[in-house]
């Protein structure tokens, strides 16, 4: 099970307002948009190097919510995604 950290991104460097957050990339410089689900998943890997399953039990407890495949299913999405923008790295 491969897990990831957050990289180039501090909470403080998150922004909220309403259901939308925005984020600073120090790493690249760039600013991003994430919808809340987002940024939960993104503020509870600050904590820890997690795989997008534990992500998804995570929030599933937090939310009150059914981990069910296709809740875990979006972890994994959005994991490439963080990935994508430079978010995250894998942990060796």
């Amino acid at each position: 099970m491969r897990r990831w950290r957050v990289t180039g991104c501090r909470p403080d460097l998150i922004r909220l307002w309403d259901d939308q957050c925005v984020l600073f990339n120090l790493s690249s410089g760039q600013t991003h948009q994430l919808n809340a689900l987002a940024e939960a998943a993104l503020r509870i890997m600050m904590q820890r190097p997690m795989a997008p399953s534990e992500i998804a039990e995570a929030l599933a407890i937090e939310l009150e919510t059914e981990a069910d495949p296709a809740w875990v299913q979006q972890f994994d999405q959005l994991i490439a995604e963080f990935d994508r923008l430079g978010l995250i790295e894998p942990v060796p």
